[in-house]
């Protein structure tokens, strides 16, 4: 095993599922909390962003902004994150 390897398996944490909050689905319990979540738009700059991974999404590329703004107007999270992989790639 490489020395990242083992530092990594250090980090390793176990959580118990009855105490801590799981979701799968943002239309599930607890799914607003999912960064995929179109409920609660953020507004950053005065910009109305539809779901954080649209802003995480956005920040991958500061050197691109048409990338950004077409990524925080994307109707679906889905879609602003697709495109953000076709550009990575």
């Amino acid at each position: 095993m490489s020395s990242s390897s083992s530092y990594y398996a250090d980090q390793t944490r176990t959580y118990d599922r009855a105490s801590s909050v799981v979701f799968l689905k943002t239309d599930a319990p607890f799914g607003g909390l999912s960064n995929m979540a179109g409920k609660f738009p953020l507004w950053v700059n005065g910009i109305r962003i539809l779901t954080s991974e649209a802003l995480y999404q956005a920040c991958r590329f500061p050197h691109r902004p048409e990338v950004q703004g077409a990524d925080h107007r994307a109707e679906e999270p889905d879609d602003g994150k697709d495109e953000e992989q076709t550009l990575s790639a």
